[in-house]
């Protein structure tokens, strides 16, 4: 995968080829030039650091989820699911 950047929204993103259009904003010239173009280190470097804050956030959300279904299943249930597991 290949790392683009649109000049017209800033939107930068992965794709296999260079589309003809940025998939964001749709816009494909920007004065006349086409809006999108291969993205430069820095653009890379700034996605790689926003797309690993998105997926911490991620899981620190699906484990608070988790933590507080657990919760609100012991809660309701009269039980704690660390200990339901029965032992033969």
């Amino acid at each position: 995968m290949n790392c683009y950047f649109c000049d017209v929204c800033h939107y930068c993103f992965t794709a296999k080829m260079l589309p003809d259009r940025c998939p964001d904003c749709g816009k494909q010239r920007m004065h006349g030039h086409p809006a999108v173009r291969a993205a430069t280190k820095a653009e890379i470097t700034d996605y790689r650091r926003i797309q690993m804050e998105l997926k911490k956030e991620e899981l620190r959300t699906a484990g608070k989820e988790a933590a507080d279904h657990e919760s609100h299943f012991s809660l309701s249930h009269g039980t704690d699911l660390r200990q339901s597991h029965v032992r033969l």
